[in-house]
């Protein structure tokens, strides 16, 4: 790993920035916003209106839109309630300035058809609600068993300074989320290590950044996810856990293929990694590759040592005998 400091950290944090210049110009990239722009882009009423029926909400659409994806809706789902506009055609007739008909050379009104912009109550559905075909909307969970996760938790609790970290059944696509109400953290269950490891990352990311209220007042809700997941990503890295497939595409979704709103929280990204890697090489007992092959240096030294005294001492009882 080497030993820790700002010029490794920025060092993991340009291979991040090649890595999401590397996935944006990939086919696979393009598959994934050619299917996101298929999807409505709701108004900001609408998308309070989801919100407070359904939080977890992450991907909409009618159940006609769902069915032309190749999805259906579950049965017994109901619809999360939206203000949707029904326009329709009505015939006035024509006035002067002074509100007097305006007559045609029969000495009828003149008429003409406007459209009127009227509401009604419809119905959206999310993904979560469906099931079908597979769409190609990024993030798919990453692969990797074998880690200690129990006391990881312990361990990033306390870096995270928050009161729980729990695993729960989530069925909307979310993996996890922070909540600065409760101050806890909440994973979902069953899914990989190396993706709950990550994921812990990414929350704990979000409570370190949340601390200070000033820091977190100058970023949006977009540079906020670029710089958990930046972190989770470069925390991971100094660990030798590869969580690329995931997060190069997570952060171009909220970058929105723009540069510039990663280099606008690039520095809070490395303050942030900086914390938390640190934290955790001291309460987790990691120690930098410096120290392990000093260690195995010392180590393997002795056993030489030892062996050449014990050779010594045989040759001695050959002498003797």
């Amino acid at each position: 790993m080497g030993e820790l400091d700002l010029s490794n950290i920025k060092t993991i944090i340009q291979s991040l920035k090649d890595g999401i210049k590397e996935y944006r110009d990939s086919d696979k990239f393009k598959e994934m916003l050619d299917t996101m722009a298929k999807f409505y882009r709701y108004s900001y009423g609408n998308m309070i209106l989801i919100m407070s029926q359904r939080p977890t909400a992450t991907y909409c659409g009618s159940m006609k839109f769902w069915n032309s994806m190749g999805r259906y809706v579950k049965r017994g789902e109901k619809g999360i309630k939206i203000i949707c506009p029904a326009p329709y055609i009505q015939t006035v007739e024509l006035a002067d300035n002074k509100g007097r008909l305006i007559l045609d050379e029969n000495g009828k009104p003149k008429t003409k058809e406007e459209l009127i912009m009227s509401f009604k109550v419809g119905n959206t559905f999310d993904i979560s609600q469906t099931y079908g075909k597979e769409l190609n909307l990024g993030c798919k969970e990453l692969v990797g068993e074998g880690l200690n996760t129990k006391d990881f938790f312990v361990v990033m609790k306390e870096i995270a300074n928050v009161n729980e970290i729990k695993l729960e059944t989530i069925e909307n696509g979310a993996k996890g989320w922070f909540n600065p109400i409760e101050n806890n953290i909440v994973i979902k269950e069953g899914m990989s290590d190396l993706q709950t490891t990550k994921t812990v990352i990414h929350e704990t990311a979000h409570s370190v950044v949340f601390s200070d209220d000033e820091t977190a007042k100058t970023f949006n809700r977009s540079q906020h996810e670029i710089i958990a997941e930046s972190v989770a990503y470069v925390v991971c890295k100094r660990f030798n856990l590869d969580t690329s497939d995931y997060s190069f595409n997570y952060i171009n979704g909220w970058a929105h293929s723009n540069d510039s709103e990663i280099e606008k929280c690039i520095d809070c990204i490395a303050q942030t990694s900086t914390n938390i890697i640190s934290k955790m090489e001291n309460k987790l007992g990691l120690k930098p590759e410096l120290e392990v092959k000093k260690e195995l240096y010392n180590s393997n030294s002795q056993k030489k040592v030892k062996s050449r005294c014990y050779g010594n001492r045989k040759n001695k009882q050959k002498e003797m005998k």
